[in-house]
């Protein structure tokens, strides 16, 4: 491996590796875990709580309908029907969708950048890679930041519609 001159480009794209891995990668898989987390667990709560009040409901006979049955058989839909709503506004499937494909991408540009780190041979090559991998790295945040607000629509922000085309807000209402 040929030296390098002051070995400064060799230095940034070392620690451009290492900011990949332990940043970019580490908060995409923290997200995407954290997201699945909230998915499976109100998918779970939905789930559980139709049951359990379908199984309160077969096994209340008039006499104990009074007590504590008529409460249950009112909560537990109301439960279910929370985890439901937040599942669907929030969109926590396609949210976790997207950052695990942003995990995906961070680990691709990681590995990628430990390559070309171990590969370049002069400052020459280091600063193309580092250069290379810095737009990469734009490009992935650009591409989830857009997903991300591409995933609400502007019509659910106080009543305001964005005329295609324009981007002027209008206020939506009836005439």
């Amino acid at each position: 491996m040929a030296n390098t001159e002051d070995g400064r480009p060799r230095r940034l794209l070392d620690q451009l590796s290492h900011d990949i891995e332990d940043d970019y990668e580490v908060w995409y898989d923290r997200n995407s875990t954290r997201c699945y987390q909230w998915y499976l667990g109100l998918q779970i709560v939905v789930f559980l709580t139709g049951a359990a009040t379908s199984i309160t409901a077969a096994l209340t006979t008039g006499a104990n309908y009074d007590r504590w049955p008529k409460y249950v058989i009112v909560l537990l839909p109301i439960v279910s029907s929370l985890a439901a709503v937040i599942l669907s506004q929030v969109r926590l499937y396609d949210l976790w969708k997207l950052r695990e494909g942003g995990r995906i991408q961070a680990q691709a540009l990681a590995l990628q950048a430990r390559g070309r780190a171990a590969s370049a041979q002069n400052d020459q090559e280091c600063s193309k890679a580092y250069e290379d991998l810095t737009k990469m790295l734009n490009e992935l945040e650009i591409a989830q930041g857009a997903a991300f607000f591409g995933m609400y629509s502007p019509d659910l922000l106080l009543g305001t519609k964005v005329n295609k085309g324009t981007h002027q807000a209008t206020t939506t209402g009836t005439s």
